[in-house]
């Protein structure tokens, strides 16, 4: 059989000279698309499995790693799966890296006053001059994370047993003492009403506004009315929050109960902070069930705080990604801004 390989390409097979990666033009079809980008995929999780490697060893000397995968990547963290016992999470940042060193250094302190399951950190690398970020890792859980869909998968039962849990585990970090949760480095406090009060007058009226009809603006104005017209919204008893309570924060194990929760951006503030997520993915009677095995005596109001908190949160993020300036990019986003926009009553 005739060879079709010129002798320059036979010369670089023999020399191991690797194939150029191929690239997409006009004609190229939706399959070899597919197989181009999951090759790249593949080729940049392996770089920044060794990177990680590499990184993991230098900073714990002591760590003997047998196995290291990709597990996520988010906005904030790259996160890798280390001898099958430990997650690690890589911060992007330095301004990402003071999310986790907050974590970091609460765990133990907050480990002392909830009866759930929180991260265990058995290694932290705190920033140097070398690494400007933190690294840390703590032990994995076994279960899975939520999200909507899988909630909406539980039996009735199982969705009790979960909002009971998720109310207790609320209860007990919102009963903290207040004092000794500041004495924890990094521990922040939340502006609630410098916050909202930027979202009503300076950002929604710049960069929702223009992308709502009237009916629409006038709904969200009066939200933002009603809601510094009561006082008790703007002079509430602070607690310590988790600060980012939401279903994929939450592991359940094989039996649907709560196993843990992660990911916590502590800070002192309204409580009604931690329910702003779980408004916008909980079913309504589900949120409100909550709200009742919490013990909120006014769970209508704390509904409709949600929905201001939960509403400024998916309007700025579908107005900053995926590209600053328009929020109908981010359909995600932009859907939910849409949906709780139709639930406000004139």
């Amino acid at each position: 059989m005739m060879n079709s390989q010129t002798p320059n390409e036979e010369s670089k097979q023999r020399r191991g000279v690797p194939e150029p990666e191929p690239t997409l033009n006009a004609s190229t079809s939706t399959n070899e698309f597919l197989q181009i980008e999951a090759r790249q995929r593949i080729n940049q999780q392996t770089e920044l499995i060794e990177q990680a490697k590499r990184e993991l060893e230098e900073r714990f000397p002591n760590l003997k790693i047998t196995s290291i995968s990709f597990l996520d990547e988010g906005l904030d963290n790259r996160v890798f799966i280390v001898n099958d016992d430990y997650i690690f999470r890589f911060p992007k940042t330095e301004k990402t890296s003071k999310f986790l060193e907050r974590e970091v250094t609460l765990m133990p302190f907050l480990a002392k006053h909830v009866t759930t399951k929180i991260p265990s950190y058995e290694f932290v690398s705190m920033p140097s001059e070398r690494y400007r970020t933190c690294l840390a890792g703590c032990i994995a859980f076994t279960g899975e994370t939520l999200n909507p869909e899988c909630y909406k998968s539980l039996d009735n039962s199982d969705r009790e047993n979960f909002l009971g849990a998720i109310a207790q585990f609320m209860r007990e970090m919102h009963s903290v003492p207040v004092e000794d949760a500041r004495k924890c480095e990094g521990v922040s406090e939340w502006d609630d009403e410098g916050t909202y009060r930027w979202y009503e007058r300076k950002f929604f009226p710049a960069n929702i506004y223009p992308f709502l009809n009237e009916q629409e603006q006038r709904k969200v104005k009066d939200l933002f009315t009603h809601y510094f017209s009561d006082p008790q919204n703007t002079s509430y008893q602070p607690v310590l929050l988790h600060g980012d309570m939401k279903l994929d924060h939450v592991f359940i194990d094989k039996q649907n109960r709560v196993e843990g929760i992660i990911d916590f951006n502590p800070m002192i503030g309204n409580r009604d902070y931690d329910f702003m997520r779980l408004y916008a993915e909980l079913p309504r009677k589900d949120f409100l069930r909550l709200l009742e095995l919490y013990g909120d005596s006014d769970p209508e109001k704390c509904e409709k705080n949600s929905r201001l908190r939960s509403l400024c949160y998916w309007a700025k993020k579908a107005y900053n990604f995926p590209e600053k300036g328009n929020p109908h990019q981010n359909e995600e986003a932009w859907g939910k801004v849409k949906q709780m926009i139709d639930t406000i009553q004139p």
